[in-house]
């Protein structure tokens, strides 16, 4: 017979192992998106609450590109636990009512529910509880019985009455047994209730001799998923307020964690336009373990930010009289060039662009154009035409508010305004003839009295008013051109003037300091026995690093407010972003992050393209990337075609103030007064002879 029930008991160990509660994952709190962060809260069941605690990032994972991916555990779930107290005759009551002392002092918190199933008396007595002090009262009241209880049928009602609420994923069902032991081996089979409510089982013995059941409750505990605790003696149970250890302690400190709400967020990488993507989030709960759940959430995309490419927008028209005497103008519209981007990082199409023009005083909308499906540039820009056939009054400006609106692919909008101007010059005079004198009528004169056997009076012809005045509208009409082809002429002339004394100067200037690298004397301290003063072009490059001498200087013409901007480095570098080497940054989206660099070598300027997107160009030629080329004092240098400086030795002295005025005339002024005293004007005007063709010509000639 002993032998048969082993069997059967046998039995049951192996189908309660082979049936054991599975390990599931539960969204407690629906995904959310904001700045692409992802948040949302879980819940793990059917896992030992010892480990829950050992879970953290590396044990969690999405199915799409995500970085930045944190967990935290938040034991804040309530919960329902469901107390089983055996006080058959002989129980050690006192032990049980340390046990749960133990528990309820230091685990209980508002909100909890706690069902209680009591066999004392006659019958089993159940209640329930929700605050400590009706908790201590039944504790506190607890007395032994004078029989026997089969644990059996009240453990599986107590199992019953727990499943309702172990359905409820917002709340924790746990069931704690408290006993001394049990009466039969076959109330084992309890734990098959509580398994098929999806409840876990822990017990305690409470006990000093009862050491016989201590194996049979460790399976029970086993069995339905539970923790079993041997608390012989009361030896985990210290204190007159009674404090869990040891054993004890880990049990109710897995109860606790059995709450544990682990809230995940991550930043999501996709670059993908799906609006709600179906994802699922699995969690590794086991060396060869993992759980899933499937959930989703509402991607939020950021409206696309329009960036204008200049800093200001200024249209300009030229009148000009046709032969037939009608008025016409150089240009019909004017470029308006904008950027589009999206701080959200996820590539998408532009399905339409509008140009938006209105009246800066009244508000009123000149016109509208839309663009739809527009194509980018090499550059990523993109290039509205703002037409300008409603502004054709001559000597006149007008201001105007344009306003550039973008459409996504997913229909969000962002828009940009700035002012802008639209000026159209003056209409030409018309050429004039000054009036000449009419021409005299002559009449014959008669023959006088003394007679001339031999002479015949010749007739003078007579010249009508009409005619003379055609012949006097030639006239002046040839005057006109002559004058015209003079004044041509000598324009031509004193270009050729300009360019030839431009050259000389830089001739000069390059001879000069050939001549001064070739001299190596040294240069006399001053009284005071301060360092003399440093030329550009005598210091070399360790000497300009050593020094911090400033040997040029680069003066803003166009693009960025007025500077000047010091050049003391012999390698001064200019790109987007800060840092790296970067000598001089201009914050602009055209802008390549390593631009260009101006070297000062041998006393003169070397400039060298570092493979920009948009260019460097010197007087208006660009430069071959990553080769070195001279730059002449006084050239211009321009970074793409926005942004112009002029390149100036220390020592020059520059007029600053033509950056809004005519500035071609007032450069030139300043390089003709700078040099006039020291150039011999050549033959000619400027304008070279044969034989000069021939001659060498420097390393800082430039054709412009």
């Amino acid at each position: 017979m002993k032998r048969l029930v082993l069997i059967m008991l046998l039995l049951v160990v192996i189908a309660t192992a082979q049936a054991q509660i599975n390990p599931r994952i539960t969204v407690l709190t629906p995904a959310s998106a904001e700045d692409d962060i992802v948040s949302l809260s879980v819940r793990l069941e059917g896992v030992d609450p010892r480990q829950l605690g050992a879970l953290g990032p590396l044990n969690f994972s999405v199915d799409e590109p995500f970085t930045d991916l944190t967990v935290t555990a938040d034991p804040r779930l309530p919960m329902t636990l469901g107390v089983i107290i055996n006080l058959s005759v002989n129980s050690e009551v006192q032990l049980i009512q340390r046990t749960l002392h133990a528990y309820f002092d230091s685990y209980f918190r508002d909100g909890d529910d706690v069902q209680f199933t009591v066999l004392t008396g006659v019958a089993p007595q159940t209640s329930t509880a929700s605050t400590a002090a009706e908790i201590n009262a039944l504790i506190d009241g607890l007395t032994v019985a004078h029989g026997y209880f089969l644990v059996e049928d009240p453990l599986v009602a107590a199992a019953e009455a727990l499943a309702e609420s172990a359905a409820n994923p917002a709340r924790v069902t746990q069931a704690l047994f408290v006993t001394s032991f049990i009466n039969d081996d076959s109330e084992t089979r309890a734990a098959d209730a509580f398994r098929s409510a999806g409840v876990p089982l822990n017990i305690v013995q409470a006990h000093s001799f009862r050491e016989s059941f201590t194996e049979l409750l460790r399976r029970m505990a086993s069995a339905a998923n539970g923790i079993f605790v041997n608390n012989v003696t009361g030896a985990l149970v210290t204190g007159e307020s009674p404090q869990a250890i040891g054993a004890l302690k880990v049990l109710y400190d897995a109860l606790d964690a059995s709450r544990t709400v682990f809230d995940i967020s991550y930043r999501s990488t996709a670059l993908d336009l799906t609006p709600e993507p179906q994802l699922t989030l699995s969690a590794q709960v086991g060396i060869n373990e993992i759980v899933s759940v499937p959930f989703s959430y509402e991607r939020q995309f950021d409206a696309p930010v329009v960036e204008f490419a200049n800093p200001s927008i200024a249209a300009a028209r030229r009148p000009r009289r046709d032969d037939d005497g009608s008025v016409s103008f150089d240009v019909t519209s004017a470029d308006v060039v904008v950027y589009v981007r999206f701080p959200d990082a996820v590539p998408r199409t532009l399905s339409a662009l509008q140009l938006e023009v209105t009246d800066a005083a009244r508000g009123v909308v000149l016109q509208s154009r839309l663009e739809v499906d527009p194509q980018p540039l090499s550059d990523g820009s993109y290039v509205l035409p703002w037409e300008l056939a409603d502004y054709d009054t001559p000597g006149s400006s007008s201001s105007v508010r344009v306003t550039v609106t973008a459409t996504d692919e997913l229909g969000l909008t962002g828009s940009a305004d700035q002012l802008a101007t639209v000026a159209v010059a003056a209409l030409p005079p018309l050429p004039t003839a000054t009036p000449l004198p009419p021409t005299a009528t002559f009449t014959p004169v008669p023959p006088t009295a003394t007679p001339a056997p031999t002479a015949v009076p010749t007739a003078v012809p007579v010249v009508s008013v009409g005619a003379a005045d055609a012949v006097l509208g030639q006239s002046a009409n040839e005057l006109v051109r002559t004058f015209a082809i003079l004044v041509v002429a000598l324009a031509g002339i004193a270009v050729a003037l300009l360019l030839r004394l431009r050259r000389v100067r830089r001739q000069l200037a390059y001879d000069q300091a050939r001549i001064e690298s070739l001299l190596d004397m040294p240069t006399p301290l001053p009284e005071d026995g301060s360092s003399p003063k440093m030329a550009a072009g005598d210091a070399s490059s360790s000497e300009v690093e050593k020094l911090g001498a400033v040997v040029g200087r680069l003066i803003v013409k166009r693009g960025l407010p007025p500077q000047e901007v010091k050049i003391d480095k012999s390698q001064f570098t200019i790109g987007r972003k800060a840092g790296d080497g970067i000598d001089y940054t201009i914050e602009e989206p055209f802008i390549s992050p390593r631009h260009c660099v101006l070297q000062y070598r041998g006393g003169r300027f070397l400039l060298r393209d570092l493979g920009s997107k948009n260019g460097t160009f010197v007087n208006g030629e660009r430069l071959t990337p990553e080769r070195d080329v001279v730059v002449p004092n006084g050239s211009e240098v321009e970074i793409t075609r926005n942004i112009v400086f002029e390149l100036w030795d220390p020592d020059t002295v520059v007029n600053v103030d033509y950056q809004m005025e005519d500035v071609a005339t007032e450069r030139m002024n300043t390089r003709i007064t700078t040099t006039v005293d020291t150039v011999s004007y050549p033959s000619a005007l400027g304008i070279r002879a044969a034989a000069d063709d021939d001659a060498e010509i420097g390393e800082d000639y430039s054709p412009v």
